[in-house]
């Protein structure tokens, strides 16, 4: 499971202001918004940390607060974790000793999914967020797809997302419902299909009871500044069933994400979440 680089930079300008003192990384100035977008003329500047900087909310998650855009945190999901590119090797080549054997998920599903976010910055701001998607997955398409409802706590102001992303590009879409508004986003992690060769399996678990009885296997994933503990079912499937990813890095925030599957269903119900809105095909 995922997440990207956003053209929109929000969150320092909303949280920092005209900060002057950058992070330990490449500083640059940017002009907010494409012609025709509120603020459009507002410079201001953006630290760049390797996509794990301040931010890290352009590449997990976004915090907006302003007038004319609703305070959100925003998560994109994946299938079964997140990692850097050159970290996937493809395919896995199967059980190293004792371990269960490692799996891919399937190549289409649809399902719910359930997030819960912890953010704590450098300057010891803590932001949480719970959301709920219906989530679309289709590998050989390439798309990932998800509309349902983010909240940000502790006041728990909703906003209605519809999130539409090339995995082969990187390209993501994010349509605010409410707003009939788009923003274009470029991802930097790429989703992992497949239990990698450089997992480390963890333990089991058994989920339901009697003769409903599913084991998960949860294993640990690796990536630079953050780690992903994924359990997945053992049944032929390899249900991507819960995520917990822990991101830090020295000098910039620290997030724990957790991500719950359930209502899965391995075929696409409804292929029109792929259809890019009229409001987002002006970015194309």
């Amino acid at each position: 499971m995922k997440v990207a680089a956003s053209d929109d930079l929000a969150l320092e300008k909303s949280l920092f202001g005209a900060r002057t003192t950058p992070l330990s990384c490449n500083t640059m100035i940017y002009n907010y918004g494409p012609p025709g977008m509120v603020h459009q003329d507002d410079n201001y500047e953006y630290s760049n940390c390797g996509g794990y900087g301040l931010t890290i909310n352009a590449n997990y998650h976004r915090i907006y607060d302003r007038d004319d855009i609703p305070a959100v945190q925003l998560y994109k999901v994946g299938s079964i974790a997140y990692a850097n590119p050159n970290d996937l090797n493809g395919k896995p080549t199967g059980s190293v000793s004792a371990d269960p054997e490692r799996c891919c998920v399937p190549h289409q599903y649809t399902s719910q999914i359930s997030t819960s976010t912890g953010l704590l910055l450098p300057d010891g701001k803590t932001y949480a967020s719970y959301a709920y998607y219906n989530y679309t997955y289709d590998a050989d398409r390439g798309m990932i797809a998800m509309k349902g409802v983010a909240s940000v706590l502790p006041n728990q102001q909703k906003t209605n997302l519809w999130v539409i992303e090339n995995m082969k590009t990187g390209q993501i879409y994010t349509f605010y419902e409410d707003l009939k508004r788009c923003d274009k986003a470029v991802e930097t992690l790429r989703p992992v299909q497949c239990i990698l060769d450089t997992a480390t399996f963890i333990r089991s678990f058994t989920y339901g009871y009697g003769s409903k009885e599913i084991i998960g296997d949860t294993w640990l994933i690796p990536g630079d500044g953050f780690i992903n503990y994924v359990t997945v079912s053992r049944d032929g499937l390899c249900v991507p069933l819960t995520l917990y990813v822990f991101f830090q890095k020295p000098s910039t925030p620290s997030m724990v994400n957790s991500i719950t599957t359930t209502d899965f269903v391995p075929d696409i119900l409804d292929p029109s979440v792929f259809d890019i809105p009229p409001e987002c095909q002006a970015l194309l």
